[in-house]
């Protein structure tokens, strides 16, 4: 999952709308809905901010699962990060 899918998971397991959500963190209901959709990320501070208010870590607000999955295919390890310019996924490849 990336962190907009996260965004989305949290809130709903604590039963929060947008507009709620919003409202504790001081933003507009659309921008909570631009971080859940991926055409916004949130700037560090808030990602704290919105960690606390969702209860979670900043790991788990911003860890990718398959991050931690780091798979052998014909001699190459592929993990994959994520990077903040539109939160784009990039994958890499190291040749062993």
């Amino acid at each position: 999952m990336a962190l907009n899918d996260n965004i989305k998971k949290f809130r709903e397991e604590k039963n929060l709308t947008q507009q709620q959500l919003a409202d504790k963190l001081y933003v507009s209901r659309q921008t909570v809905c631009r971080w859940e959709n991926g055409s916004r990320c949130p700037d560090l501070i808030m990602a704290k901010k919105l960690a606390l208010e969702l209860d979670v870590s900043m790991d788990e607000l911003i860890s990718d699962e398959d991050v931690n999955d780091i798979q052998v295919n014909y001699g190459i390890w592929k993990s994959e990060g994520i990077f903040c310019s539109g939160w784009q996924r990039r994958s890499k490849g190291i040749h062993i």
